[in-house]
Order: structure tokens, then sequence, then C-alpha cells
């Protein structure tokens, strides 16, 4: 079952001479269960891309489908109601807001959609990432790899049909980052959780079930694997 699908994806960034073409003619079907990651030089589109399937960006031209929702044609309010309700989004930078307890964060979803959250899977998720006990407590009292478990139990508080991750480990040490892909490949597994990851780090696209090279905008090299 496809959660995402791309159709001709372009978008183009300046004009004239400054033009440059982040995005050319992308087509990508994603399935539903699926862990998939986005590897390419910087500059390659990996990122734009991601911010494009999420609905963060408008492309130029060609269609989004997240499940079962194209998104490209709808109003901004629209789009924002798709994206509260069927997508997570899990940045480099972590983006809690420093006010809200880390719970508070969590919820913020769930407010901005006017429905209460589940505080029974939300803290099944905040106990199956190790933070619970902080819970209560503000972004900044805690490591940069407690920010990003709690950003992750953000991102899944609503059950999202699909995860993006835009460089989930980038401002990470090597050991904290490698937990950060521990957890995610655990939320696969556990909740088959469907994710598509952008990343420059190698060593972190091992246990993805596919991998996609981007290269001046396009996708040059399409890899699938089985795991055990």
């Amino acid at each position: 079952m496809k959660v995402l699908q791309l159709d001709n994806i372009s978008k183009t960034y300046g004009k004239n001479r400054a033009q440059v073409r982040a995005v050319n003619k992308v087509n990508l079907c994603v399935n539903k269960g699926s862990f998939t990651s986005i590897i390419g030089r910087s500059g390659s589109g990996k990122s734009t891309l991601l911010k494009i399937c999420a609905g963060l960006l408008k492309p130029d031209e060609g269609s989004v489908i997240v499940d079962g929702d194209e998104i490209t044609k709808m109003r901004d309010k629209e789009r924002c109601a798709v994206r509260r309700r069927k997508i997570g989004f899990i940045f480099q930078s972590f983006e809690l807001i420093p006010e809200f307890t880390l719970l508070e964060n969590v919820c913020i979803p769930s407010y901005l959609d006017d429905c209460s959250p589940d505080m029974e899977y939300i803290e099944e998720l905040l106990k199956d990432t190790g933070i619970y006990d902080k819970k209560d407590r503000f972004p900044d009292e805690l490591s940069g790899g407690e920010q990003q478990r709690m950003a992750i139990v953000r991102a899944l508080s609503t059950r999202p049909a699909i995860l993006f991750a835009d460089e989930p480990t980038g401002n990470l040490d090597v050991k904290t980052g490698e937990s950060i892909m521990d957890l995610l490949n655990f939320c696969n597994f556990r909740y088959q959780q469907t994710i598509l990851m952008v990343t420059h780090n190698l060593e972190m696209i091992q246990n993805t079930h596919r991998v996609l090279q981007m290269q001046d905008g396009s996708i040059v090299e399409d890899y699938e694997k089985e795991l055990c």
C-alpha cells in the first residue's frame, strides 16, 4: 500500500542566471511500513524534496499524494490540517518550544487540531524512548539526544501516516546519533511506522529498507534491500 506518491516533482530557486533547479522531475512511491533513506551531497536537493513531501514547500510542478490526499492542490489551511493529522516531521535542530515542558511540546499537534491528546499512547511512547521521567522538564534542561527523543515522540504523537526526518542525527555526537537511529528503527518495527529520512551519514542508512541517492535534483540510484 502506497503512503506517499510523487509525480513529476520539480522545484527551482532564483531567477535568470542565478536560477538553481533544486528538484528535477522526481517520481517516487513509498510503501506503508517501509524505512527509506535519502542520501546525497550538500546541495543535491534531498532536504528540499523532503520538505515538498511533507507539505512544507510547494513544488513548481507535479503532485504529492500523502495517504490518499493530493496536498499540492490544497489551500494552505487544508494542507496544514493534513500535516497535523497525517504527517510527522523531525528537524535537525529539534524545534522544541523552550517555554513549554517536554510533555506540553508533545501535545501541541493535538491541541492545534482541537483534539485531546491520546495520553495512554503518548506515555507508551515516552517509556519506549526512555524519557518518561523527563516529561515535566523544559528543553534547555536536557541533552541534545534527549531533546531529539522528545521531538520524535511529538512527531509520532498523532499516529501519522508517514514520518519525515531531516538529518535527525546532524546535531548529535556519534554515540548519541547511533542511539537515535536505533530508536527510529525501533519505531519502524514496533509501530510499523513509515519513515522517510534525509541523511549525509552513510553509517545511518545500514538498517533502512531502501536507499535513494540524489544528485543535481534527481534520484540517480534506488537501492532496495531485504532486512533479516
